[in-house]
């Protein structure tokens, strides 16, 4: 049913940079207001197919829970909203930078959360 979470996870990969591209040129970020909300749940989506890869490079030598996968995407969607931050790439004023956030760290969880109960199907055994 599903490829190999390698596939999936360059395939994934070439969909947010393409989108990214596509928003950088047509300003999607700033006109489409959910278009960042769909490029975090991407985000999302792409870490926990790292995640799973990884899991099946090393034999399963560590099993990949559900609370070992929200802990790495709240790590990683918080120093991606550091990085924002940092690098003055929030393009938000500070009075909505916090819901902003919160958004976004929602949306990276229900992505990985989703490809996460996917892949627990009989049909993709992690």
């Amino acid at each position: 049913m599903f490829k190999p979470p390698f596939q999936n996870m360059l395939v994934v990969l070439v969909i947010i940079f393409v989108l990214h591209l596509i928003s950088l040129r047509n300003d999607y970020y700033w006109l489409i207001w959910w278009y960042d909300i769909m490029m975090h749940f991407l985000g999302g989506v792409w870490v926990v197919l790292v995640l799973i890869w990884l899991n099946q490079l090393k034999a399963a030598a560590v099993v990949l829970t559900f609370k070992r996968v929200l802990t790495t995407i709240v790590v990683v969607g918080l120093a991606w909203e550091i990085y924002e931050l940092l690098f003055n790439q929030t393009f938000i004023d500070a009075k909505g930078y916090g819901l902003d956030t919160v958004l976004d760290l929602i949306m990276n969880t229900v992505g990985a959360t989703a490809v996460y109960f996917l892949y627990q199907t009989k049909d993709a055994p992690m």
